[in-house]
């Protein structure tokens, strides 16, 4: 199952925020396909924030893109058929940061936050990009965690 929901029905925050994902991709498409755990847009993959896996090449990223132009990705590592993963992605103009099972991915300190709209659950806005897969907690906090707090949190 996916949705997408309003920012505004859940008290998104546009200037920071997290976002902890525990989730399993039960299926691997072939190729370069991301398969969305969830994502914040604007309707678009113009304005955008997600989290998402695939089999080759960068893989499980935080992207984070204003206006088309990616400026954060952050890979963490190639996703694997039927693992449980656990994510944590963290995001505030100049200070975003990326954890997956405990271990810190990345951080990006040269960036906006791109305007969104909706919560995408199970795929992004892009109907292709489906995880095909279960998620087993999906947390939003309206506030950017501190890295510590990330790392426990996707551990």
């Amino acid at each position: 199952t996916n949705f997408h929901k309003a920012v505004s029905e859940f008290g998104y925050r546009q200037d920071e925020g997290t976002v902890v994902a525990t989730y399993t991709i039960a299926g691997l498409k072939s190729g370069s396909t991301a398969q969305a755990v969830w994502g914040l847009d604007d309707g678009t993959s113009s304005n955008r924030i997600w989290n998402y896996g695939r089999s080759s090449g960068d893989a499980t990223q935080l992207i984070s893109s204003t206006d088309g132009s990616t400026l954060a990705s952050m890979a963490g590592g190639s996703a694997v058929a039927g693992a449980l993963a656990s994510t944590a992605s963290a995001y505030k103009a100049d200070d975003f940061s990326y954890v997956k099972d405990g271990v810190s991915v990345g951080t990006d300190t040269n960036n906006t936050v791109p305007p969104v709209t909706k919560l995408w659950v199970g795929r992004s806005s892009t109907s292709s990009n489906h995880l095909n897969g279960y998620i087993k907690k999906l947390v939003y906090y309206p506030a950017r965690l501190a890295d510590a707090t990330l790392v426990e949190e996707s551990s």
